[in-house]
């Protein structure tokens, strides 16, 4: 089985994919019957600001964080932006939030809780 890993790519002016990819298949992904491994994708956004999209779950979080922070500073990130729920992300965003305070969580509310 081959190791889990973080595909970093340019994928538009100012904007880049951070592709959490796993060969194993995971709880949801079983349902598909995907042989090939899955993702989970985030984003770099660089314009007046910088933001993170939707960074991945505790599964990937040393391996994250190290393809992040060799793509940017942490102190440039104004926003962490969370498209959708999933407990899971916790540990990610803890170690974002004591690595860089300064930056802002946007979020729904049941996100929030």
């Amino acid at each position: 089985m081959k190791p889990r890993d973080v595909q970093v790519l340019p994928i538009a002016p100012d904007t880049t994919v951070l592709r959490s990819r796993t060969w194993e298949r995971l709880k949801f992904e079983i349902e598909y019957a995907l042989q090939k491994g899955t993702t989970a994708n985030s984003f770099i956004i660089q314009a007046d600001k910088t933001a993170i999209f939707d960074p991945p779950g505790e599964s990937f979080t040393d391996i994250f964080l190290s393809a992040l922070q060799d793509r940017i500073d942490l102190k440039t990130v104004d926003y962490i932006i969370l498209g959708h729920v999933n407990p899971n992300r916790g540990a990610t965003l803890k170690v974002l939030l004591d690595l860089a305070p300064h930056i802002t969580f946007v979020c729904s509310n049941p996100a929030a809780i």
